[in-house]
């Protein structure tokens, strides 16, 4: 797996590799989120390998209470979404027998923050000003982020709409705690308590839309646009009314949980409370129920913690790529929202963090590209790494999987449906006299088959001598002659009688017979037929035996 250990290496030269790695995964991860969460897996192309193409979320209440205390800008159309327990067999593909399995759950609550009471006016100078938002102290700062209020103006006696470059602005603060104490390189601001909570990490996304101009109002309350602004399209001499971003930027806050749950799995009290990432994880060796288990769950967790898939990284490595309106956004100018648009920004980043933790498991067992440095790259240390880069489950269209048993099930009972059928009739048929049944319908049956019905037509010729005429196949004696087809009418062919025997001797009249090319020769039984070209008989005869 990836992970920088800065101390076998240069900073900058761990940097330079493992920074587009994670980048080019969070960008993967995002991509395969637009083709197989919110489209169609059966029909995209790509929803792969992982063992399921994509993990729905268990809950998702579009209608929460607000997370913060009363700081949400409404107070009961906020966001939760929880993915209820994942499997680590089932849903992240990691072979391993259920004794050895894990839980993992992961909630997210988001909602737009109120900015009155908590944003104040900073001015620069006579035409510059700042906008200073105050949900914690950042840094040296007695507040949270600030953001300019002239950036649109100063865009628009730049540029004109013919070569508009406008683009969103986003800036992450996030704290993280481990045992109520903020992580120092994980921590930007310290929440005030509203925000902070329990047994949670926060983040808060600001959002300047700059000089972007929204070609409808915009009522979602984290894009809020409804300033009407009058603008001349230079390229097409004209003017339209657009508008713009309320204020300087909106902030949209969310709470962060995680939960494992240890083997065995079906056992109460073994699972961690859910709580704050860094705490949970910690909890992991004490309800581990041995030391096998916990080292095989802390090393899945350092892998993917290397590739950062919580929904603040995805936020923190794609800035505004990650925002679903991006995506309709062209040459500064935003298409319509609807009034939930945030919402559907939520759901894009948990979806992409799942695939995100999805495609780190696969990573971890296949290793990094050649082209990360081996600095940055931590390999199995002991039997139980290198068994779990040995058993993770990847699909691949190379190979197919079938069952056996139901391979085998299906050929069984085939072969047995074929022998019933074969055998079913004779069975019946065994049972029916053996009881004694009346058997008229059995005989009925029997009689118009095919057989049986050509041996009806042969006996009214008064032809053959027949045998087993009660079953499905009847005889003749051996050497019988059949019936041959009269075709003197060739639309209307029947049997022929079997020739018949005439007694006496031959005549002169009798053996005194024309011949051309159109006669037709049968030698059988030391005699012969001929026939004209009307297929009538003519008579002949060179043995003791006359046939006409």
């Amino acid at each position: 797996m990836v992970a920088p250990d800065f101390s076998e290496a240069g900073l900058t030269e761990v940097l330079t590799d493992y920074t587009p790695y994670l980048a080019d995964s969070l960008s993967q991860a995002a991509i395969y989120v637009s083709q197989c969460y919110q489209g169609s897996p059966s029909s995209s192309l790509g929803c792969g390998p992982f063992v399921k193409p994509y993990l729905e979320a268990k809950a998702v209440d579009r209608d929460a209470p607000c997370p913060f205390s009363t700081m949400c800008k409404t107070d009961d159309s906020n966001m939760l979404i929880d993915t209820g327990f994942l499997n680590s067999h089932y849903d992240f593909g990691i072979n391993a027998p259920e004794k050895e399995r894990f839980l993992f759950r992961m909630a997210l609550s988001c909602a737009p923050l109120k900015t009155e009471g908590y944003s104040e006016r900073y001015n620069v100078s006579q035409d510059r000003s700042y906008t200073q938002y105050y949900y914690g102290p950042g840094g040296n700062n007695n507040y949270t982020f600030a953001a300019s209020n002239d950036v649109f103006y100063e865009l628009m006696s730049a540029t004109n709409m013919s070569s508009f470059i406008a683009d969103y602005s986003v800036k992450l603060e996030s704290a993280s705690l481990y045992n109520g104490t903020f992580i120092e390189v994980e921590t930007t601001f310290q929440p005030v308590p509203e925000i902070l909570g329990q047994g949670r990490d926060v983040f808060i996304v600001f959002l300047s839309a700059g000089g972007v101009v929204f070609l409808d109002q915009t009522l979602d309350p984290w894009y809020y646009a409804t300033t009407p602004v009058e603008l001349e399209f230079l390229s097409v001499k004209s003017h339209a009314t657009v508008y713009r971003q309320e204020q300087a930027s909106s902030a949209l806050a969310c709470a962060f949980q995680e939960q494992y749950c240890m083997p065995p799995l079906n056992t109460k009290g073994n699972c961690t409370p859910l709580g704050s990432p860094r705490d949970v994880r910690q909890l992991i060796q004490k309800f581990s129920p041995n030391e096998k288990i916990s080292q095989r769950i802390k090393w899945l967790i350092a892998a993917v913690q290397t590739l950062e898939p919580a929904p603040f990284d995805v936020l923190n490595t794609l800035g505004q790529q990650a925002l679903s309106a991006h995506r309709t956004l062209l040459q500064g100018q935003q298409g319509y929202l609807p009034p939930d648009q945030w919402k559907a920004e939520v759901r894009n980043w948990f979806d992409i963090s799942l695939a995100a933790r999805q495609n780190a498991y696969i990573k971890t067992a296949t290793g990094p590209p050649s082209t990360v440095h081996e600095a940055a790259v931590r390999r199995p240390a002991n039997d139980v790494e290198r068994t779990l880069c040995r058993n993770q489950k990847v699909t691949s269209a190379d190979y197919v999987s079938f069952s056996f048993l139901g391979l085998m099930i299906i050929l069984v009972f085939g072969l047995a449906i074929i022998a019933v059928s074969c055998w079913l009739e004779q069975l019946a048929s065994c049972i029916q006299r053996r009881w004694g049944r009346d058997d008229y319908q059995h005989l009925e049956w029997i009689t118009n088959g095919a057989l049986q019905l050509q041996r009806l037509a042969h006996e009214e010729l008064g032809i053959g001598e027949w045998e087993s005429c009660d079953t499905s196949i009847p005889v003749t004696r051996q050497l019988d002659e059949l019936a041959t087809l009269d075709l003197t009418d060739r639309s209307h062919p029947r049997f022929a009688s079997r020739p018949k025997e005439i007694a006496g001797p031959p005549s002169q009249q009798d053996t005194a017979i024309s011949w051309d090319s159109t006669s037709t020769l049968d030698t059988q039984n030391l005699g012969f037929f001929l026939f004209d070209v009307s297929g009538k008989p003519l008579s002949v005869t060179t043995s003791p035996r006359e046939y006409v």
